[in-house]
């Protein structure tokens, strides 16, 4: 038996067991949803929170804090970024549903951008600050959950 044999083999017996279990009354896992109040924290501990309505999200509110002389809160309310899941090409199959969001505001530029858990009981990002006054161009990371 070739390694493609024994893929599908395990494939069939994968899906023949979920199939066993779901006839015997086993209720199938539902996933949750993405609609919510989002919350959690920088690596430098300033908090960022985003609203999820349905599958698009309405509001950011991200603080940074990389020194004295390089700290803020941004908010963007009244958007309505969609959650789309990038599916690349080729296996394995990839979904990493996310969004992002940019603002050019003048003469700096904020860029955030975020992928939930398969699951969707967490999510994580990125975040870009561009020729932000004294703290130049800098970036940072965060991780949330569902309050």
């Amino acid at each position: 038996m070739g390694s493609r044999d024994a893929r599908r083999l395990a494939i069939v017996i994968v899906i023949g067991s979920c199939a066993h279990i779901a006839c015997d009354g086993g209720a199938a896992p539902t996933l949750v949803g993405y609609a919510g109040e989002w919350i959690g924290t920088t690596p430098q501990g300033t908090p960022i929170n985003f609203t999820v309505s349905a599958d698009t999200v309405t509001s950011i509110t991200l603080a940074y804090n990389f020194s004295a002389d390089c700290s803020g809160t941004l908010t963007y309310t009244n958007l309505a970024i969609p959650i789309q899941s990038l599916d690349f090409p080729g296996p394995p199959t990839y979904e990493q549903p996310g969004f992002g969001y940019g603002a050019n505001e003048g003469t700096r530029e904020t860029y955030i951008a975020g992928q939930f858990s398969p699951d969707r009981r967490s999510a994580s990002g990125q975040f870009s600050l561009i020729r932000y006054g004294v703290c130049g161009t800098v970036m940072g990371t965060w991780s949330a959950t569902r309050n």
